[in-house]
């Protein structure tokens, strides 16, 4: 099998290139789609009465343009007015991007001689501060943790990462001896196998 499915929700941010290779999310998709879970969760601790209007700022920015629309959607669900600017808003909610990795592990065979697969899991967490700005209370502060895991083809890892996008790209783990010098052994030994069975039989 190429790839375990993933599920994904949440729209694309303006301007992305391809959300998915095949049936297989990228890397830059699922970190999407961890930042409208997130953005679920936090948009739980709040409500209307804390005011219609809302600011959403995300950190590092050359992070942020990669799930601040995810982010600001969910508070959009919400009912929440989004404004460009905390001065303008009701509720601050400032986000910070503490860990944001991509990892592979494993690299096997999928089956004797099928196609090189390799563990994806990728993982986001966001610390988070919500502020009534009408009020000045602190309305929530806590860090937020996702992560999904499948499993996807070396070949393909090139074309799931995001050109210019650090955390998109993650380090391949070497394959093992076996992987690396048995398998074609026993491959040429099944072949020579072959041939003699054809000689004897024709013989």
């Amino acid at each position: 099998m190429i790839a375990l499915a993933i599920a994904v929700r949440g729209g694309l941010a303006p301007a992305l290139a391809q959300d998915s290779v095949g049936s297989t999310p990228t890397n830059l998709r699922i970190f999407q789609s961890l930042a409208a879970q997130i953005g679920e969760l936090a948009v739980l601790t709040l409500s209307l009465a804390n005011g219609r209007s809302v600011a959403v700022v995300v950190t590092p920015r050359e992070n942020a343009w990669a799930i601040e629309h995810e982010l600001n959607r969910a508070f959009r669900g919400k009912g929440f007015n989004l404004m460009g600017s905390p001065g303008d808003s009701a509720v601050a909610a400032e986000f910070g991007v503490a860990d944001a990795r991509v990892a592979y592990a494993n690299p096997r065979r999928d089956g004797f001689l099928g196609q090189r697969v390799v563990d994806r899991t990728v993982k986001l967490t966001l610390r988070g501060k919500i502020v009534d700005r009408l009020t000045g209370s602190l309305l929530s502060m806590r860090e937020w943790s996702e992560e999904r895991a499948d499993v996807i083809g070396i070949s393909q890892i090139e074309s799931l990462e995001t050109p210019g996008l650090l955390m998109t790209k993650g380090a391949v783990p070497p394959e093992g001896f076996f992987s690396g010098l048995v398998e074609p052994l026993v491959l040429l030994g099944a072949i020579a196998v072959a041939v003699v069975l054809l000689f004897s039989i024709r013989s």
